[in-house]
């Protein structure tokens, strides 16, 4: 297994890793299978979400330097309790220290979150904005050699 793992397999590198232990082994030893990441929290009940953002920095650490595709949807931190909005936050951030390793990034949700630093997102190549608050900043997004195909969701183009 050395190509890139796509689709929509969130849970696979999990449930795969638990069958039995050299499953387990077989998943821990290809970081591709964790290089998937979607951080969308539900329903507000904090264990559900503690689990979600713990998973999401396990992959985290187990796709070591490999590219991601990634998708960060803050869209309902709003109805968050604050300990829990405050855990998302924080996991949304962790992530996204990581976002210029990321091959696809979907951006969605009221806040803009992305590292202040002026990254350089040499790798990405499609990009999805779901919400103005993600080009507020300037700079936030400013060196993408590679992107071809960027979608925009209520943004505003001045």
């Amino acid at each position: 297994m050395t190509g890139r793992c796509t689709g929509k397999w969130e849970s696979a590198p999990w449930i795969f890793s638990a069958v039995c232990k050299k499953q387990r082994q077989v998943a821990l030893s290809h970081r591709y299978l964790w290089a998937e990441f979607r951080l969308q929290p539900g329903l507000p009940v904090d264990v559900a979400i503690q689990v979600l953002c713990r998973r999401m920095e396990i992959q985290a650490e187990r796709s070591e330097n490999c590219l991601l595709d990634m998708a960060v949807d803050l869209s309902g931190i709003d109805n968050l309790p604050d300990t829990m909005r405050s855990v998302v936050q924080d996991t949304a951030q962790s992530l996204l220290a990581s976002s210029h390793r990321c091959l696809s990034l979907v951006l969605a949700g009221p806040q803009n979150i992305l590292p202040e630093n002026d990254v350089v997102y040499k790798h990405l190549e499609r990009l999805s904005i779901e919400n103005y608050s993600w080009t507020t900043r300037k700079k936030s997004l400013g060196q993408t050699p590679k992107l071809t195909t960027v979608a925009l969701i209520d943004v505003f183009i001045l």
